[in-house]
């Protein structure tokens, strides 16, 4: 299907394909598509046998001069028609071309209203708008109204005039034919005079149909992402399951040997991690284990599917506490009795997270080259850095040095052209596109919001229960604004954040990786256009609330950096880093601070500076 090969395009056809293009293929052609192609087609070859059987009949009884008489007239009607449909296909492709102009406009104007009314532009933007408008007007008059005029006037003119030929020979050979298949074969040839606007009218439809099916039919072959999940991944995805507490295996908690313990029937099902952040099973054995978690739940089928060496990092409202966790996951359902149980069931949400990253996540990216797609030369050339589990790396430099270039390649959306990106010892051109990029989360520097509510915004999948939500909310000074507005969370976002500041949208985007909980964590230019105020609350939830993560941060300015307090400094032009160490904080790292900013200064360079700390 078109629209599922869209969604596994690669960037970059998005870059190059206007959005009104897109949306009048996947709307008006999809549309006429589903509508209209079957029934115009299938007209149009009814119409076809309607005409051709009459025509054999008539020319099986007239004289056989009649026929080779007919032949130039045959011949004329087929140029003529072959002459309109050469010139109707492009100018049906012209009026699509217009339409799409069209919608590109209006989309552009309504996302960026504030830009119009700001600049006085609305003349400017509406003349513009009507000029648009009168070209695809212009275009679908042509080839609906005045090509088909075309083209019926003179298959009518030759008809008639081939009909009254067909009378004077019929009349001249009465005798011969006889007055009853000479009237038939005249009323045949005047049934089929009628027919002629008819038949065209639905013949040029079905031309029409069949461009939009050949304009919906360029989108199968555009340019695919790589899978999505692959076999070998399998272990390294991320799991979330519900099950009934009705259904649920009894537990019971207890602390031994400073570690929390979970028993069922009897025996240790589930211990702390060494960290004491989540559970794991008490004998995991190797990921080949499948099936150990079923303990927990033995109707939940999905339970079964988990491999043994992943852990368990929230249970409904617990995360972050394998305490916590083990005393949720051991409640019993009478504790849920309240007036809403006995119409809602208490269900319990586990969320399992791979042991791949159970530990931070260790990031080497090893002679990095990448570049995009239709330019020849690398962004990044020959990147080579480490980054230890649950650091946090900060990337400065000035705009077009490959600061975000990084991130993409990170992600994958730009695939590398060469060396490596090792997470944890796993080369993530090896593992599926969803795997991977489900193990990392971006705070964008333009933050993305959808059209619903503020719930949605968070947990667009519906794996967080609203505890969790809440509690993410908290972290990312959000509470405060949610609690002024009359539905809370289930406050309704418009178009594009539309009705939220571009902070409160910022802190959205923030609250929504407290939510995940990445182990690698992407930050591009998160502070870069807010408010001082707005500013500390963002730099306050990055310092606080991901303490299990791996941070890598850009940003155009060293001030924003020294936030973070870095105690390594590496230097580079143009996508190519120059390690550079020093002390903990201290007098010298103002040195190396002045170092760098002389650095760019001097040289005029874009440069990069990745901060570890």
């Amino acid at each position: 299907m078109p629209r599922l090969t869209l969604g596994h395009s690669t960037d970059r056809f998005f870059d190059k394909q206007p959005v009104g293009r897109i949306m009048n293929r996947l709307t008006m052609d999809m549309s006429t598509i589903d509508l209209y192609l079957f029934m115009k087609v299938s007209g149009s070859v009814m119409i076809f046998f309607q005409t051709l059987v009459p025509l054999a009949y008539i020319h099986a009884i007239l004289p056989w001069y009649m026929s080779l008489f007919a032949l130039p007239f045959y011949y004329v009607v087929f140029m003529l028609y072959l002459r309109y449909q050469n010139t109707a296909v492009p100018l049906r492709y012209c009026f699509k071309t217009s339409s799409s102009i069209t919608q590109s406009h209006l989309s552009d104007v309504m996302t960026n209203t504030v830009v119009v009314r700001g600049f006085g532009e609305q003349n400017r933007i509406a003349v513009t708008y009507a000029g648009c408008v009168d070209n695809s007007v212009k275009a679908d008059l042509t080839d609906d109204r005045l090509m088909k005029r075309w083209l019926c006037n003179r298959v009518n003119y030759l008809w008639t005039f081939y009909n009254s030929i067909s009378y004077i020979i019929g009349l001249y050979n009465a005798s011969w034919l006889g007055p009853g298949t000479l009237g038939i074969a005249l009323t045949n040839l005047l049934l089929l005079e009628g027919m002629i606007e008819p038949s065209l009218e639905m013949m040029a439809g079905a031309l029409f149909e069949l461009i939009a099916l050949a304009r919906v039919h360029e989108y199968t072959s555009v340019t695919q992402e790589k899978a999505m999940y692959n076999v070998e991944d399998a272990k390294l995805r991320n799991h979330t399951v519900r099950f009934l507490r009705s259904k649920a295996t009894p537990l019971t908690v207890r602390e031994a040997d400073d570690r929390v313990e979970v028993l069922a029937n009897g025996k240790v099902l589930l211990h702390s991690t060494p960290d004491g952040r989540s559970l794991m099973l008490a004998d995991s054995g190797s990921d080949s284990q499948i099936g150990r978690f079923q303990d927990l739940c033995a109707t939940c089928a999905e339970l079964n599917q988990i491999p043994s060496l992943h852990h368990i990092v929230a249970a409904n409202d617990a995360s972050g506490s394998a305490k916590d966790i083990a005393q949720e996951l051991s409640r019993s359902a009478r504790s849920f009795m309240t007036a809403t149980g006995f119409t809602t069931q208490p269900q319990v949400v586990v969320e399992f997270q791979s042991s791949w990253l159970a530990d931070g996540a260790r990031l080497d990216i090893q002679d990095l080259r990448a570049g995009y797609a239709e330019v020849p030369q690398d962004v990044l050339k020959g990147v080579t850095f480490s980054v230890e589990p649950r650091m946090k790396v900060a990337v400065v430099g000035t705009t077009g040095c490959g600061k975000s270039s990084m991130l993409l390649a990170l992600l994958r959306i730009i695939e590398p052209r060469g060396g490596k990106i090792v997470i944890n010892g796993i080369d993530t051109q090896e593992i599926g596109l969803a795997t991977l990029r489900s193990s990392l989360g971006l705070v964008p520097q333009d933050p993305m919001l959808f059209t619903g509510t503020l719930r949605h915004n968070l947990d667009p999948f519906k794996v967080y229960t609203d505890g969790r939500i809440r509690k993410a909310v908290q972290y990312a000074h959000l509470e405060a604004f949610i609690n002024t507005l009359p539905l809370g969370l289930d406050h309704v976002v418009s178009d594009e954040g539309g009705n939220l500041s571009f902070g409160q949208r910022q802190l959205l985007c923030l609250a929504r990786m407290v939510l995940r909980q990445p182990a690698l964590l992407l930050l591009d230019e998160a502070t870069s256009a807010i408010d001082p105020a707005t500013q500390e609350s963002v730099q306050d939830t990055i310092n606080h609330a991901f303490p299990g993560s791996t941070m890598l941060a850009v940003a155009h300015r060293l001030e924003t950096i020294m936030e973070h307090r870095p105690y390594r400094v590496a230097l580079c032009g143009v996508g190519v880093f120059l390690r550079v160490s020093f002390w903990p904080w201290g007098a010298a790292d103002r040195n190396v601070w002045s170092f760098a900013a002389t650095f760019c200064r001097c040289f005029r360079t874009p440069v990069i500076a990745a901060c570890l700390s």
